[in-house]
């Protein structure tokens, strides 16, 4: 089927032409109008059909089907094609000089194929449009490599002692997160030691008081990450996710701007009893499981809170334990309950600014961690 617009040849179960796209109008192409059918004259018994001479186009009433050669077994030799006769014709004609017209049967190129987006067609590689609904084929675009995901060099700050040609992988980065939770530089994550800190060079941390020279170190290998605190001053904390985490003694914990030391009971002082089992006050109660300590300063604590019952609940709103002045603890923000070791655990209750634990040891860290550095917040992304 010839394309009005464009001139191509189209097969006829196309409806769009597949060199532009156009609607393919059902007419008969120009070649078998020029060229009139063969009829085929039937000899005596055993012998095969064998076609005549053409008859007049104006006569004729059989239209020959387009042969579909792309599905089509390759033959060795040539073969006639012969259509089936329009009506029966007169055996005297057999002495008519046959005329065989010979198709020549090329076998199929095989091309890769590509589906249309749309119908699911099959498109072959040249061409342009579905012959199904017409639509435009669209190359897909590659899926990223993961070593390709979320990394731009130009974006990253190094770490200190860095080569600034990179001929260390980069291995992830931390995203600094600004107090209203919007991201803000990013620090590459290169394979072996990063060490951060007030004075590694980095422009995000060097205005931090809180923060000690050299802070925390991050070595990054094939397996991830691991985090290590350098002996800083003010400690390096892990956000908690969803699960519990059990405390021990002398865990620091930071909820808001507040700073709490956990105390295990074991830690308690003893019961005084005078010699009539007179009980002295402050004595704490046997059945606590440990009190949380309110830091504020070096060796300096305020408020101590003694944890008994069920649950102790921390908010600024709700709670055993609230924080009304600290705009950065949620109304309710975290929740402490007994362990099975008769210690206390503590988990997160989905708040805003989330519930962050001192590493008291290095730590393999994973994709999506978020590490408190002195007041600086960071994302941390793994490759």
């Amino acid at each position: 089927m010839i394309c009005q617009k464009c001139g191509r040849a189209n097969e006829d179960r196309y409806k769009f032409c597949l060199g532009c796209g156009s609607p393919l109008s059902v007419s008969i192409s120009s070649s078998r109008i020029d060229e009139p059918p063969l009829r085929a004259v039937r000899r005596s018994a055993g012998q095969p059909f064998v076609a005549e001479a053409p008859i007049p186009a104006a006569l004729s009433t059989f239209e020959e089907p387009m042969a579909d050669f792309r599905h089509s077994v390759p033959l060795a030799e040539p073969v006639a094609v012969l259509p089936p006769p329009a009506a029966e014709v007169n055996e005297t004609s057999q002495d008519l000089a046959p005329e065989i017209r010979e198709v020549s049967v090329v076998a199929p190129i095989v091309v890769a194929e590509r589906a249309c987006h749309v119908c699911s067609t099959p498109v072959n590689a040249d061409f342009l449009f579905c012959g199904r609904c017409g639509t435009r084929y669209e190359v897909p675009e590659p899926e990223p490599l993961e070593e390709d995901i979320d990394v731009d060099l130009d974006d990253l700050l190094l770490p200190a002692g860095v080569d600034t040609q990179l001929t260390s992988p980069v291995r992830g980065r931390m995203v600094l997160i600004h107090p209203d939770g919007t991201e803000g530089e990013a620090i590459a994550l290169v394979g072996g030691d990063n060490l951060f800190g007030r004075e590694t060079g980095s422009a995000v941390l060097e205005g931090d008081e809180y923060l000690s020279p050299h802070h925390v170190r991050v070595y990054c290998d094939e397996e991830g990450a691991l985090v290590e605190d350098v002996g800083s001053v003010n400690g390096t904390f892990l956000r908690l996710g969803n699960e519990s985490c059990v405390l021990e003694h002398n865990d620091q914990i930071r909820v808001g701007q507040e700073l709490l030391r956990y105390s295990a009971p074991n830690d308690r002082l003893p019961i005084v009893v005078s010699t009539d089992d007179t009980k002295v006050l402050g004595s704490p109660k046997e059945s606590c499981w440990g009190t949380l300590h309110r830091v504020v300063g070096p060796n300096i604590e305020t408020n101590v809170y003694l944890l008994s019952g069920d649950k102790q609940l921390i908010g600024r709103e709700v709670g055993n334990i609230v924080f009304r002045d600290d705009g950065f603890v949620s109304g309710t923000h975290a929740q402490l309950t007994a362990s099975s070791a008769g210690t206390a655990q503590i988990r997160d209750l989905d708040s805003s600014n989330g519930t962050y634990i001192r590493l008291r040891e290095p730590y393999r860290a994973q994709d999506g961690d978020f590490l408190l550095l002195g007041q600086q917040l960071f994302h941390l992304h793994l490759r």
